[in-house]
């Protein structure tokens, strides 16, 4: 879930691919392994999101994502 959890913030901020990677330090490839889970989101990436301020272990974030997961699954009642 954090690939997504990625994908979802970087786009509602705006940002693609390459100005996040700019942002944080690594290149655009590592963050489309990030969000296409082929690389895993180690202890380092989170602090270097949490830096610019992408928290990936926030609650609200955290709930959110699985409530839209639920939404796209076609769950009937995502509050449920």
């Amino acid at each position: 879930m954090d690939g997504l959890t990625i994908t979802i913030i970087r786009t509602m901020r705006g940002m693609s691919q390459s100005e996040l990677a700019q942002r944080v330090g690594i290149t655009r490839t590592t963050i489309s392994d990030l969000e296409n889970g082929h690389r895993a989101v180690t202890q380092t990436y989170r602090e270097k999101l949490r830096a610019i301020g992408i928290n990936l272990d926030d609650p609200i974030i955290t709930a959110t994502i699985q409530q839209l997961q639920l939404v796209i699954n076609g769950h009937p009642n995502p509050a449920a």
